[in-house]
């Protein structure tokens, strides 16, 4: 997934997301205004670390997309959920709840974010053309 680079905040390397002080929504892109109560959001960067909340595998695509390949939605400890590329040779290994780590690589004008199960006996790839 392409990330703007506004929407990585640069002294911590991660996603950076909106919080509501009021009713404590956190978000996703940050719209403006709290979608729940309206408030306003503080910009607040958002965990590495998540839990594959669902998956599956594409086999169909754009030519030049390498396939297959997997998507899915990470939850994040503050109860934000993600669409997220997930690197993973097949989905086998991949369970709803397991652990996942993100990594932000550099591309052109922003970033691509992977998330990686991050337990040792889940095999993984890196991910060339996501």
């Amino acid at each position: 997934m392409h990330i703007p680079s506004e929407h990585v905040d640069s002294d911590s390397g991660r996603l950076l997301g909106g919080h509501c002080e009021h009713c404590q929504l956190s978000a996703y892109p940050a719209p403006p205004r709290c979608p729940s109560c309206l408030g306003p959001l503080a910009a607040r960067p958002l965990a590495a670390e998540g839990k594959l909340y669902s998956y599956a595998m594409i086999h169909a695509g754009p030519r030049g997309r390498r396939l297959p390949y997997t998507v899915g939605y990470v939850d994040l400890p503050d109860g934000t959920r993600l669409f997220a590329h997930v690197a993973a040779d097949d989905d086998t290994h991949l369970r709803t709840d397991m652990p996942v780590r993100l990594s932000l690589h550099p591309d052109g004008s922003g970033y691509r974010a992977i998330w990686t199960p991050s337990w040792p006996s889940a095999p993984n790839k890196e991910v060339a053309d996501a």
